[in-house]
């Protein structure tokens, strides 16, 4: 019996097609190459996961190493550290105490002894306070204090015995530097005390200590200590020495020479400043004339030579020396021979330098003569051009009668407008600003002199007004006296008090942000407030005799008031300054002004009024001369009480034919 045969079963799409299954074929091959792409990339990004895993363990590996090392040099240092805090302890305690006998066995009397045993307890005391971190200030005085019955100061000599105190403080200091400086500098100062070869020697290892400062005095020199060659190492090695200085120091020119030379090569070659370079008492006869160059050329910023015993030989060299311009900020002359001569000739110096910015003369021999000389050369107030043409940068200190006051400013630029405004104020004999001395200045200058007018801010320093009477041979008057206390004056009070006087054709305002000052005369002005909240004033009758230049300053208050003067009379032109806007009139033009409405409502939008201007054709000409409203960057404050003069806005007018091209 036969079995029948099952049919073998058919894959999906094994039809009997015409392409005898290839397209199934093909769909399944591209599904595979789709799958294998996508696996590629997931094990491409696999592999870059563990890659940046790989990478982030070697960054802990090495950030754990660096912590490490880190940590065995914190605990190194530390160890470090105590040890030298416990060897530094330990000497102090230890260093054996030199007897009082063995300084009386030396010949020395009791109270030397005495002096020596202080001497030692403050090295002690300094080496501990450097080495605990516990220095208090930035100076650092190693000094000996003996004097003898005439007050005569004793150096104390050296000893061999005395070396451990040296060596010890000189690891001090550098000990200091490495752990307790942070950004802190010392200044170290060796007073009466011998340093010879061996004490330099022991302290050339803190010549690489945050020191910014090394002054030996009275070192018991001149010897046949390398003091020069110790210097000039300093200044090569050390960047952050700043300043070096020497007082009753004795040395031979040559080894001047190689402390200037090492001062200039550092500053050549290493763009490294040296700021001070002092020498006191080093030269009691005076300091040759080379090597008075040689000082004073060295680059440094300041240059101290006090009690060097320097007169008439030495003035010309100091002279030619600041006619060179040097980069000198500070020239220190203290207590030398210079008389009223050499005061002339050093003042002439200083009409061609504008580095020095101070001067010290003290306890010279300077008269009222010597005196006048320096006053006349940062004043000069025979004109306005000779007073711009002064000294503006040197403050000089130290005579009799104080002229510090002037230059006292850090910049060159207000000192010089001070003594201008000083001159314009202080030199008029029936008004109280001397217009006159404006004849020949350029138009378009004027603008910028309002400009600084404004700037006067701190006007009224009554010295200056002594200096300028002294020079002028001027008694102080009324007007002197409103110069001087212009600061205090308030804006609406002193004007109100002002209009009812007479005034004259020279009707001057001083500065913005001042009140109103005006000279009684004939003629009348009176102010009057008006509905409209406008300041109002009637014409100023002006004659044949009206001056070529004349300058009127009134103040603005910006509260929708508006300051209007008529100047009626045969006026040749005006120029009417407003803000930083010129306007001029030609000769003989009436204008007449009105504010408008649409002017208030540009005013209330914080804008510059258009100010309608309208001719009058009438036979006798009038003219407006002084309208002004709103700040200097053109917009308008807002309302605020008339005794506030903090906001007044200035505005001038030049009248005068000298002004009219």
């Amino acid at each position: 019996m036969e079995v029948p045969r099952k049919k073998a079963k058919k894959c999906p799409g094994d039809d009997d097609t015409a392409d005898g299954g290839v397209a199934a074929s093909t769909a399944a091959q591209q599904q595979i190459a789709e799958l294998r792409a996508e696996l590629a990339k997931y094990k491409s990004r696999l592999d870059r996961v563990v890659r940046d895993l790989n990478g982030c363990k070697r960054e802990h590996r090495q950030l754990v190493r660096d912590l490490k090392k880190a940590n065995n040099a914190t605990e190194r240092r530390h160890k470090q550290m105590v040890r030298d805090q416990n060897r530094a302890i330990e000497w102090a305690l230890t260093v054996k105490s030199i007897p009082r006998d063995y300084w009386l066995e030396k010949g020395h009397t009791g109270e030397y002894a005495v002096a020596m045993e202080r001497l030692l307890d403050r090295f002690k005391r300094i080496i501990k306070e450097l080495r605990k971190g516990a220095v208090g200030d930035d100076r650092i005085c190693v000094w000996f204090e003996l004097n003898e019955e005439e007050d005569l100061e004793v150096i104390a000599d050296h000893d061999k015995k005395l070396m451990p105190y040296w060596k010890e403080f000189a690891n001090a200091l550098v000990y200091w530097s490495e752990y307790h400086a942070n950004d802190k500098t010392l200044e170290i100062i060796i007073d009466r005390i011998e340093t010879p070869d061996a004490v330099l020697d022991a302290l050339r290892p803190a010549m690489q200590s945050k020191v910014e400062y090394f002054g030996f005095v009275d070192d018991g020199s001149p010897r046949t200590w390398k003091l020069a060659e110790f210097i000039e190492d300093i200044l090569q090695t050390n960047h952050t020495v700043t300043g070096v200085g020497f007082a009753s120091v004795m040395l031979s020119n040559e080894e001047w020479k190689i402390i200037c030379n090492a001062i200039r090569k550092r500053i050549a070659e290493q763009f490294s400043i040296v700021q001070c370079f002092s020498i006191t008492k080093c030269f009691p006869d005076g300091i040759d004339s080379e090597m008075l160059k040689k000082i004073l050329t060295s680059s440094s910023v300041e240059v101290r030579l006090i009690r060097n015993g320097m007169s008439s030989r030495e003035a010309p060299i100091i002279a030619q020396c600041l006619n060179s311009n040097p980069p000198l900020a500070l020239l220190d002359l203290r207590d030398n021979r210079f008389g009223d001569a050499d005061a002339a000739v050093l003042a002439n110096s200083l009409s061609s330098n504008t580095n020095l910015t101070t001067l010290r003369v003290d306890r010279n021999n300077f008269t009222e003569e010597g005196r006048l000389a320096f006053l006349r050369a940062i004043f000069d107030i025979s004109s306005l051009a000779s007073c711009a043409a002064s000294n503006h940068n040197c403050q000089v200190f130290g005579l009799e009668k104080d002229i510090s006051d002037l230059n006292c400013f850090d910049e060159e630029y207000p000192n010089k407008w001070e003594k201008i405004f000083a001159m314009l104020a202080l030199s008029g004999d029936d008004s109280f600003m001397n217009t006159a001395l404006l004849r020949g200045i350029p138009t378009y200058l004027m603008p910028e002199l309002l400009e600084m007018a404004g700037d006067q801010e701190e006007e009224g320093n009554s010295k200056i007004t002594d200096l300028y009477l002294e020079l002028a041979g001027t008694k102080r008057c009324q007007n002197h006296d409103v110069w001087d206390n212009l600061e205090h004056s308030s804006g609406f009070g002193p004007i109100n008090e002002a209009c009812k006087a007479k005034l004259s054709r020279d009707v001057l305002q001083t500065t913005a942000c001042r009140s109103l000052v005006m000279k009684p005369s004939s003629s009348e002005i009176k102010f009057e407030r008006h509905s409209e909240s406008a300041l109002m004033c009637s014409s100023i009758r002006a004659d044949d005799n009206l001056p070529e230049c004349s300058i009127l300053l009134v103040p603005t208050w910006l509260s929708c008031e508006v300051s209007v003067i008529l100047l009626s009379g045969p006026l040749s032109s005006v120029l009417v300054i407003v803000g930083r806007e010129v306007v001029c009139w030609p000769k003989h033009v009436g204008v007449a002004f009105e504010l408008s409405s649409a002017s208030r409502r540009l005013l209330e939008t914080n804008m510059l009024p258009t100010l309608t201007a309208t001719l009058d054709q009438q036979p006798r000409s009038s003219a407006i001369v002084a309208v002004s409203m709103g700040s200097a960057d053109g917009t308008v404050a807002s309302p605020v009480s008339s005794e506030d003069t903090s906001f007044v806005h200035r505005t001038a007018v030049i009248v005068g034919s000298s002004l009219a091209s």
